[in-house]
Formats: C-alpha cells, sequence, structure tokens
C-alpha cells in the first residue's frame, strides 16, 4: 500500500503567453469515466484565468468534479494540453505507478463513493480536497501487474460494450 501523494508529483507549471499564444493551446475537458477529449475554445477572450501545462502520460484530476472520477491520463501523443487552477496536475513516478492504474482505481465504484463522503465546501460545489485525495493509500502491486490489470480491465470492458459479456 502506497499513499497517492508517494508516487506522483503536483505539476503548477505556469504557461507563459508570451512565449505560448492562446491559439496554440489545446485544452481539455475530463468525463466522470476517465476518458479526455479536447474542449473547443473559438476566442482566448473566454479564459482570464492563468494556464498550466499538462504534459503527456501526467494524470489529471478535475477538482470539483474528482468525487465522480473525473481523472485522466493525458494520452502520449498530445502536446500543448493547457488547464486552468480549476484542474490538478499530476506528474507520476512511472517506475513506481502505471498513470492508467491510478485512473482505473478512481474509476472503481466504492473508491468513488468513498471520495463522495469525504467531500467538503459548500453546498453545490462540494469536493475532494487534493491533501486528502494524496493521503489516500492505495494498492501499490509492481509495474507489470498495474499493466496487467489495467490490460485485463480494458478488454473486459470492450467485451461488455460489445455485449459479449453481461
Amino acid at each position: 500500500m502506497a499513499k497517492i501523494g508517494s508516487v506522483v508529483r503536483l505539476r503548477k507549471e505556469k504557461v507563459d503567453p508570451k512565449i505560448t499564444p492562446f491559439s496554440a493551446l489545446h485544452l481539455i475537458t475530463i468525463h466522470f469515466d476517465g476518458s479526455v477529449s479536447e474542449r473547443k475554445i473559438e476566442s482566448s477572450r473566454q479564459y482570464t484565468m492563468d494556464m498550466y501545462w499538462a504534459r503527456p502520460r501526467d494524470i489529471v484530476v478535475a477538482k470539483i468534479d474528482l468525487k465522480n472520477g473525473a481523472v485522466s491520463v493525458i494520452p502520449d501523443d498530445w502536446c500543448n494540453v493547457a488547464v486552468t487552477n480549476h484542474f490538478a496536475v499530476y506528474e507520476p513516478d512511472e517506475k513506481l505507478i502505471f498513470p492508467e492504474y491510478l485512473r482505473l482505481i478512481v474509476q472503481v465504484s466504492f473508491f468513488k463513493a468513498y471520495l463522495n463522503r469525504n467531500k467538503v465546501g459548500a453546498e453545490g460545489r462540494k469536493e475532494v480536497k487534493l491533501d486528502f485525495f494524496e493521503s489516500i493509500k492505495i494498492p501499490l502491486p509492481p509495474l507489470d501487474v498495474q499493466r496487467a490489470i489495467v490490460q485485463k480491465w480494458g478488454m473486459r470492458r470492450r467485451r461488455l460494450s460489445q455485449g459479449l459479456e453481461t
């Protein structure tokens, strides 16, 4: 068992708009199932907040929706991904954790229920605090076992979506 915070490092790398124009950034949405999609923004005038880099293989948490499983891994082939302060970006220690394994753990129903029971804040804006999230202990098998779990779960999800299993 290991605390989440012991296998990831919070990345707070600010985008410099003088170096990288807003039009070159790729903004994202993280869905409750842990998938990620690009958000289409027409104009930089729609964003006045600071932007932060999310690098390939980083684990990104949508702070307000962490309790619903909104955690994803930036795909290897995505670049110039940026997020607002409403997200937390973690660099995984890939000698200890396979990023998709952590994403999968967060997707487990009892884990989401645990997060949901531990949210705090004003009604309608309750969230799981990052220090609490980072303090949660998770099973940490060897990397090859983590990869095998992710692979088997992916195969099972595909079979379920194709109606081959119930």
